[in-house]
This record gives structure tokens, sequence and C-alpha cells, in this order.
């Protein structure tokens, strides 16, 4: 397991070697980075090599963050009081000034919990953080990890003393959150003056969108997709700046072209196209058919398994796509759907379902 990689859509980790030293250097002598992390940074290139040796020694696996694409080194990170009898282990991370607060251990996450638990076997894992540390709060209670108990006047930085919080996350805690997190989010968007692809949210659908994201910043999230429309980017903006991931769009979440011209009985044809799924007008798409564009998005997803994902495309589409999971669904339904509107996909035991979920 010392030598393990472990990849995400983003970042690679490889395990710490002594040739990490000059890399480390920087981030670990740095007061301003490591200001929630220890009041005594390394001071010279020597203590931080000892502290390299260090942590290559039993009970600690250590790594080494860097950008995929790039190989642009982002942090460091590590389990460290690992004990196989209890099955308890400690953890840490250090980031660099420039990926902090873009989203990189909310990514990373999910990977050291599944490594955690299912390749450590670990039955508890520890973070514990300065009490005054907002950011590294909020990341472990986003992913279910328990406040055990503030130690007081734990360290003391030659000017104050500073608190500890104790978080632990259980292996059937964790557990527990992977069975009933969703792997999808289906979103409609929020509420548009039109139809056409540039047309913008009304400004109720402006106040939608900033609720959807307070919604969606406490799940640990790993992908956002949408349409490439105006109003479906504009309605998971602010929940894509909170998860702090960038928004991907593709063309296969576009909304259903029901015709190649305008129609004033269109919601007839619509109607008749539940009751015949393969109904395709000249110049457009059978509901059948814009489903399947959609559903490659989820068997993609489905298939990568990294984790819940944000996928957020139009009413008509939706509808069809849901069909796969909920078969009844129909014109009535459609006809019902709210802007935003939001289903969950599970999978358990390698089954598939899809519910509505009441989110606000």
């Amino acid at each position: 397991m010392r030598n393990t990689t472990l990849l995400t859509r983003n970042f690679k980790m490889t395990p710490l070697t002594t040739d990490d030293e000059d890399k480390l250097y920087p981030l670990f002598s740095s007061r301003e980075t490591m200001k929630y992390i220890t009041p005594h940074p390394v001071r010279s290139k020597s203590e931080m090599r000892k502290t390299v040796e260090r942590y290559l020694k039993p009970a600690q696996l250590c790594w080494i963050i860097t950008k995929r694409d790039t190989e642009e080194f982002a942090g460091f990170f590590r389990f460290h009081k690992i004990h196989e009898f209890h099955r308890k282990a400690e953890m840490n991370a250090v980031i660099s000034d420039k990926f902090q607060q873009t989203g990189v251990m909310s990514e990373l996450m999910p990977e050291l919990l599944a490594f955690a638990f299912n390749q450590l076997k670990l039955n508890r894992l520890v973070g514990d953080i300065f009490e005054e540390n907002e950011g590294s709060r909020k990341l472990l209670e986003k992913f279910g990890f328990h406040l055990d108990g503030v130690l007081r006047h734990t360290d003391f930085d030659g000017e104050r003393y500073h608190n500890t919080a104790v978080y632990s996350l259980l292996k059937e805690e964790y557990s527990a959150r992977r069975t009933e997190e969703p792997f999808i989010y289906l979103v409609r968007h929020c509420e548009t003056t039109g139809q056409k692809p540039d047309a913008p949210l009304t400004d109720q659908g402006a106040l939608d969108a900033v609720k959807l994201g307070e919604f969606f910043k406490s799940r640990s999230i790993q992908r956002v997709i949408t349409s490439p429309y105006k109003r479906a980017v504009d309605s998971i903006r602010p929940a894509a700046s909170h998860i702090g991931f960038a928004i991907e769009k593709d063309d296969r979440l576009m909304e259903r072209k029901l015709s190649g011209k305008n129609l004033d009985d269109w919601e007839t044809w619509i109607r008749r196209s539940f009751d015949d799924p393969d109904l395709c007008l000249e110049g457009g798409e059978s509901g059948n058919e814009a489903a399947r564009r959609a559903n490659e998005v989820i068997d993609e997803l489905l298939s990568e398994g990294r984790g819940p994902t944000v996928v957020v495309t139009h009413g008509n589409l939706l509808s069809f796509l849901l069909r796969k999971w909920m078969p009844e669904f129909g014109y009535n339904d459609w006809k019902n759907l709210r802007n935003p509107d939001i289903f969950a996909l599970r999978v358990s035991a390698g089954k598939v379902t899809a519910d509505r979920l009441k989110w606000s």
C-alpha cells in the first residue's frame, strides 16, 4: 500500500520519497501556509529532510499532490498514527497557497476515504484541526465527520494558545453515507425568461439558483455537468462556486428539439410524444432519441464511479430520461415539474433507482 498512487479527475497523489524535500520546503517553512497546521514551521532544509525521513517511517502513509495535466505541485497529504489492531488512524493535509480554496480536498476526499476504509480497513479516521480553521471544519462536516470535542490550549505559537477540535468518521457512518447519498443529482434549471439558448433566468430564477447553491454546498459533489444553454449554466453557477469545481458543458444535455419549425400546438405534440416516444416531427427528435444522448452522459458517470455528480438539463429531456428508471413518468408528470427540480439517482447492489427530492 505504501506504493499506491491515487488518481482523481484533476489530481494525482504519488507516494512521498526523499526526492520530494525541495518541493515541500517552501510549503512547510511558510508560517502563513502552516498557520492551521503547526505554530512551528520548518526552519531549514536539514530540518525538512528530517521531517521527510520521519514521515517515511512505519505507521504513516504520505503523498505528494500534483495536477494531472501539468504536474504542478499542489500539496501534501498523510495518514499517520496508523494502528492496525485498533484499526484507526489520523490524517492531515497541507495545500499550497495557489491551490487553497479551489476545491482540491473536496475532490480528493472521496478517494482518500475509500482508501482508508476499504484498503486500510480502518474503523475510525480522525481529523484534528485548530478550532479557528473554518475551511477544514466545513470540509470535515461536509464528508460526515463528527465533532468529538475540543481540546483546550493544545498548542502555543509564542503569542497565544490554540484549541484543537477533534473530528472523527467511523466505518459504519462512511458506509451509511455511501448508501444514502445519491450518486447523480438530475436538476431541471431554474425559472427562465424564454426558450432560446441564451435566455436568462428570471429574478425568481436567480434567487432559486442561490438556494440550489446552498443545497449542494454541504454535499460531497465531485463534478458539475450542464447543458450549455445559459439558463442551465446560470442555475448551477452558485453551487459550482461553493463546491469549487469548474462547470462542464455537454451538448448531449441540451433540451429536446421537438420540431424544426415553430408549432402553435406544440404542447399537443409533446403529449403525443409521451404516448409514442418514437414520434419524430420533421427537423426534430423523438423523446427516445433525446433520452439516448442524455443517457450516454449518465452511463459514463456510472462507469467512472468517481462520486456524486450534479447534472443540469431541461424539463422535456429530463422527463424522457427519467422514464428509464421511472417508466410511468408521463405527460402530467412533465407538466408538474418545478423550476428548479431535483431527482436523485442512487446505486445499490448494482441497481439504479430514481426518486424526487424535497430540497427546499
